[in-house]
């Protein structure tokens, strides 16, 4: 719900949608918290619709006092103040570090959490190897369905592990179970309706179909931390990626190039022995452990890239200051 009142500080109009009242905001003006009040102030309403939202106590007012061990210029409180409306703080060096690093600390536990989203697929995926009966495109379209209806519940739980680990957190197994999982539906749901989106604008024309993917980059994460419904969530990652879509699509593309080497490789290996599968009972289960490695290590570079943009594009809009944003789950 939108809330909208004044700094208690420098009466500057601030407005939040996703803070609840008694959490606190950081002004922009005067580097100061406020807490969220239960109602929105009619005043701070009537600035931001004439769009005078500055502080109007004027050059009489007492400055507040910094925050403890901080000191600041004028000059640093109006950079402070200043919102970027550019690529300037995002850097693809800095989120591709931050992407591989959330990927590859926390494996063991990212890898079990996708085994464990995708074991139903798995199980599937043996039947047909180690089954009575030979392949046909009635089980291989189960197993398809199977891996997609358990991509966006392994993706719910991955965000929230990887997003864990940006806090220098280490959540358990059980609790990455407990609240990806209650989050999966609604991610599942809005994996639907994007992915539909999306190839329709791919079928009609290409360049709509590569937007739309832009537009929703970070539609997962935003669903599960932010536990917004199908149409907020879309709405949502529209809103923060609005401004830094180029920035995103030159990200995408190193991405791109990252899961050839890491997907598409193993993805060759595995076309290259399926003919030897047939030989003996050693290359059919390496032929099962290197599919469904791939599909991990898909998802897990997956949920990594696009948490890490999701805080950094939070962090760039201003709208939660370092110290919120970590505490979602709190």
């Amino acid at each position: 719900m939108e809330r909208i009142f004044h700094c208690r500080y420098c009466s500057t109009a601030l407005k939040t949608q996703f803070l609840e009242p008694g959490e606190e905001v950081l002004c922009r003006t005067c580097d100061q918290r406020t807490p969220v009040p239960e109602e929105n102030e009619e005043t701070a309403v009537a600035e931001f619709a004439a769009g005078t939202t500055g502080n109007p106590a004027g050059p009489g007012a007492t400055e507040p006092p910094p925050p403890l061990g901080a000191s600041r210029s004028s000059a640093g409180r109006r950079e402070s103040a200043a919102l970027p409306s550019t690529d300037s703080r995002l850097s693809i060096a800095v989120a591709l570090s931050q992407t591989t690093r959330s990927a590859f600390e926390r494996f063991p536990l990212l890898l079990g959490l996708s085994v464990i989203g995708y074991l139903p697929w798995i199980i599937h995926l043996c039947y047909m190897t180690f089954g009575p009966g030979p392949e046909d495109s009635v089980q291989n379209s189960i197993s398809n369905l199977l891996s997609s209806l358990m991509g966006p519940f392994v993706s719910s739980l991955l965000v929230f592990a990887v997003f864990q680990k940006l806090r220098d957190r280490n959540p358990s197994f059980a609790e990455c179970l407990r609240v990806g999982g209650r989050r999966a539906f609604t991610v599942l749901l809005t994996v639907m309706v994007t992915t539909f989106v999306t190839i329709l604008g791919y079928v009609l024309v290409l360049v709509p179909g590569i937007y739309l993917s832009i537009l929703y980059f970070v539609v997962i994460p935003v669903a599960v931390i932010e536990g917004t419904g199908v149409g907020d969530s879309i709405s949502r990652s529209m809103e923060l990626t609005s401004g830094h879509r180029w920035w995103l699509f030159r990200f995408a593309f190193v991405m791109i190039l990252l899961f050839t080497c890491i997907v598409l490789l193993p993805a060759v290996f595995i076309v290259s022995i399926r003919g030897l599968a047939e030989e003996g009972l050693l290359w059919k289960l390496v032929s099962i452990l290197t599919l469904v490695l791939m599909s991990c290590m898909s998802a897990i570079l997956a949920a990594s890239m696009s948490t890490v943009v999701y805080r950094e594009l939070r962090k760039v809009h201003g709208d939660f200051d370092e110290e919120n944003l970590l505490a979602v789950f709190d």
